[in-house]
Order: structure tokens, then sequence, then C-alpha cells
């Protein structure tokens, strides 16, 4: 209300309520960003950053002080002579070992190397310790689609045995309900519809839907890495290892399955749920994948429909605790899944890197501040360019680029770091043309 006090420089906070479309899924997670980047105790420190904004009260840190200096600049040469990296990339590299509350930004035009560096950087964290766990991030699919493209392509041939090694999880919406969306989207005759998060069309635009609904069928690319892949190759993996994942049906699936021990007396269960037995859930996801192809999902006991549920949340939730490159969108990001079990690992740190920031809006980017292990978070790398990609600020009412908040809307938060003096790298050699 106020502003900062000079004297206390504690914030005066003011009370209000917001008005946005409440059955969102992406609205609701902003909202709940919001209240906890305000609430929790470890967003302390994102406070200051999000919110104040201020450079003269950020730290200049080194995130891996801890590290052996002879060995990260052995590894960091070896990286940079074999993706030969130009002087701009160079200081954009050397960003990551002096960041300012944990936060570096690099900018380009397109065309510059931002996401081949974003790439480069990531193999570089993934070599120099096994506790780093990567998390890329973007606000679009197609953006993403690239991102993940690249590393495939390059990590592969890499000098780093751990890269090569490396298995990156793309987070997906479920086929069903794309779908779902999609044909709740364009019901009604001749309204005005928002589709996906950038263009509104009418319902008698018949080409523009016929290509939705074709897209919404075929689905994203990188099937072979996506959660629901990775569950499917854990459970015909573990029929020749004879791997269990013991559970009881009353746990709580969305607990963090990595610090659970289900024959441990430390962790808390309640005597009732003490007496029930343990199963082994990917035996039990098993059986009812063979019975869905038997019978029909809608003719099933509601308590079987139940603990099919259970059992699939049970496996996503423990293959997303076991992996290190996580790459999801910023929507994504804030779902039940990846905020509480990416990184659940106690010895894991955290490392954001997030490509084409410059659209996103700013609470867009407080989804990071939903991670439950939020504290391992050791660095957010910031790519984007504020002069060409700009927020797309959508209306259900109106054009695509108005409502009562736009002016604000169209800040993204990599625009205002920038502004308000955040030390940045410009690249300006562009490897192609568009």
């Amino acid at each position: 209300e106020h502003g900062i006090n000079s004297t206390n420089k504690s914030a005066n906070w003011v009370e209000c309520n917001i008005d946005m479309p409440s059955d969102e899924d992406n609205a609701q997670r902003e909202i709940s960003a919001l209240e906890e980047l305000v609430r929790r105790s470890d967003a302390r420190g994102f406070r200051e950053l999000f919110l104040n904004q201020n450079p003269r009260t950020a730290l200049v840190a080194n995130p891996f002080k801890y590290l052996d200096e002879e060995f990260i600049e052995k590894t960091k040469k070896t990286i940079i002579s074999q993706y030969n990296l130009n002087g701009g990339q160079e200081r954009a590299f050397e960003q990551i070992f002096s960041a300012r509350n944990c936060l570096a930004i690099c900018q380009g035009f397109k065309g510059c190397g931002k996401t081949y560096l974003l790439v480069v950087i990531a193999q570089f964290l993934v070599s120099l310790d096994k506790d780093i766990h990567i998390l890329f991030v973007t606000p679009t699919h197609k953006s993403l689609d690239l991102l993940v493209d690249m590393c495939l392509s390059h990590w592969p041939n890499s000098a780093s045995k751990a890269v090569r090694e490396i298995q990156i999880m793309r987070g997906q919406r479920p086929k069903h309900e794309r779908i779902k969306k999609t044909r709740k989207q364009i019901d009604g005759e001749g309204q005005e519809e928002t589709i996906s998060n950038n263009i509104i069309i009418k319902n008698s635009d018949h080409d523009i839907l016929k290509n939705i609904r074709d897209e919404s069928r075929k689905g994203p690319k990188h099937k072979n890495i996506s959660l629901q892949a990775r569950v499917d190759q854990r459970l015909q993996a573990s029929l020749q290892t004879k791997e269990t994942f013991m559970r009881r049906w009353s746990d709580d699936d969305e607990a963090d399955t990595f610090l659970y021990d289900a024959n441990s007396t430390s962790t808390k269960v309640s005597r009732k749920a003490a007496k029930e037995p343990l199963v082994d859930m990917f035996e039990q996801l098993r059986n009812f994948k063979a019975k869905l192809d038997l019978e029909p999902l809608h003719q099933w006991d509601p308590k079987d429909k139940k603990h099919f549920a259970k059992a699939d949340n049970f496996c996503k939730a423990n293959e997303v605790s076991k992996t290190r490159v996580l790459a999801c969108t910023s929507s994504a990001l804030g779902g039940p899944l990846f905020k509480t079990h990416f990184a659940s690992d106690p010895k894991a740190k955290i490392v954001a890197l997030m490509d084409e920031q410059s659209m996103q809006t700013e609470p867009q980017m407080w989804m990071v501040v939903r991670l439950k292990h939020l504290h391992k978070l050791i660095l957010m790398y910031l790519f984007g360019d504020q002069r060409q990609l700009r927020p797309t600020i959508i209306s259900t009412s109106g054009t695509p680029e108005f409502n009562e908040f736009r002016a604000q809307l169209r800040l993204s938060f990599f625009r205002l770091a920038i502004d308000s003096g955040f030390h940045y790298e410009q690249l300006t050699k562009k490897f192609r043309g568009h």
C-alpha cells in the first residue's frame, strides 16, 4: 500500500481478490503459485526476486563452489571445445558461476544459438555432478519439442559417458485430456472460443477446427520418452528383473515416493493403514492394463476404477522421482506429479533452464515456486528475446490482445528483470536466418 518502508525495509501487503477464470487449470495453478510465493517460508528469496526485482539486494554467488575447481575447469574446456562456442556464448556460459539470487539471463535474437547454448549448459551440468537434476521449462509444447530434439541429437555423441546414458523425460498432457479439452472448446454453434493459448477462432471456421481435431488425436512428439512410456517400460522391465514397488491402497499417492519406505517403522501410517497388506503396484497396474484390453473402463467396478487410477499415479510418481532430466511446459510444472516428486532425492540439486521466457507473463513464471523441493533450486537460467518474443495476452471477449490488465501482463518477468538492472548477456552473432 505504501511501498517499502525506509526504516524497517518491510513491505505492507494488501489483501485483494483476483478475478480469473477458475475453471481453467492454468489459471488455478497460477493463483496457487502466487499464494505459495507469498506464504511459503522457503520462498523468501524468491519473493525478493519475483516481487521486488531489486538487483541491488541480490547476492552474487557461485552455486557450484562445493565442487573441485580443477574438475570444473577441465570439464568446461572439454564442453566448450567440443561444441565450438563463440565469444558471446562463452560469456553467457560463465554466468552460471556468478548468478544473482540464483538468477542468470541470456538474451538474443532468433538464430543466435540460445537453445543450443542451453542444451550445452545442461550437458555440462549433468557431467559435473550426478546429484544435479535438470529442469527444462518452456511456455509452449512447440518450443519444448525443439529443445528436446536438440538434446536427442547432440547428447548421444557427448564426450561424457554420464550424458550419453542420461534419459530425458518429456512431460505431456494425456491424449484423452487433449481431445476432451479440444471438444469442449469447439462446442457451441457460431460462438467465439479460445483454442490452445494464442488464437481465437469461430466455429464457422471448419478447416481450422478440422486441423485442431486432427492434431489432438495425433498427439505430441517424443512419445517414447514421455512419462507414460517410461511407466510402460518400467512395467515391462520389472517382469525380467523381478523388481517390485510395494504400497498400500490407503497410502497418499501425492506423498513423496522417494522418501517412502513401506517396510520402515519410521514411516508415518495410521493403525488402520498399517494392517492393510502391501501390494506390488507394478503387478497391479499390469493386471489392470490387461483387463482394460478385454473390458471397457465404464463397465468396471468402481473400486477397480479407483485402484487402477491410484496404481497408475503411484507408478508415475515413482518415475518422476527417479528422472534426472525433466522437460515440461510451465503449466505442467505446476501440476501435482512434477511439482511434488521431481528431485525428491535428499541429495538432489535443481537447475532450471528456461527457454523462450520473454513470452511468459509473470504469473506463468511463478510456477517454479510450486516445486515441493524449492529449497534445492540452486540456479535459474532464463533465455529469451524481449524485442521479438513478447507475451500473448488472451481474452474471451474482444481481440486476442486486449483486456483490462493488458499493459501489466505484457511485461514479462524476463523484461522486468532486465529493466530493473539485473545483469544479462546479449548474443549477437546469428547462425541461422528466419
